[in-house]
């Protein structure tokens, strides 16, 4: 009978061990998530105010390889912001806008087409 509980016992701590474990890995990956959901949230996002419209997009659409040798890639990555801009935008917990001076009507269709990689509608003639 001792025999029984000691392995009941020692079954139970596994069990308990286990479940800790699982645990700690489920509060490190709700920490990564909720950082990343912080990213996207003001650190990943980014206004342009074009000719007085405003689009908000993420970085990542603005660096993609399909101009990444334009002024839009240089200012998704961050190259035209000062530290105060990022500073103060990080303490509003808003994401940086900067103003583009052109007209912002067709703005929208770059915008879509850096958005889909596959499209080539819109811009080019495609």
């Amino acid at each position: 009978m001792e025999e029984k509980l000691k392995s009941l016992w020692d079954l139970m701590k596994e069990v308990h061990d286990d479940l800790s474990q699982s645990h700690e890995e489920i509060l490190k990956h709700n920490k990564r998530l909720k950082k990343l959901t912080e990213m996207n949230c003001t650190e990943n996002q980014i206004v342009l105010n074009v000719g007085g419209v405003k689009f908000t997009t993420q970085r990542n659409v603005l660096t993609s390889a399909k101009c990444d040798d334009s002024m839009l890639f240089a200012l998704g990555s961050g190259w035209f912001e000062t530290e105060e801009e990022k500073r103060e935008a990080d303490s509003e917990g808003k994401p940086i806008e900067l103003f583009i001076d052109r007209d912002g009507s067709y703005f929208s269709m770059i915008l879509n087409w850096l958005r889909d990689p596959s499209s080539s509608s819109g811009v080019g003639g495609g």
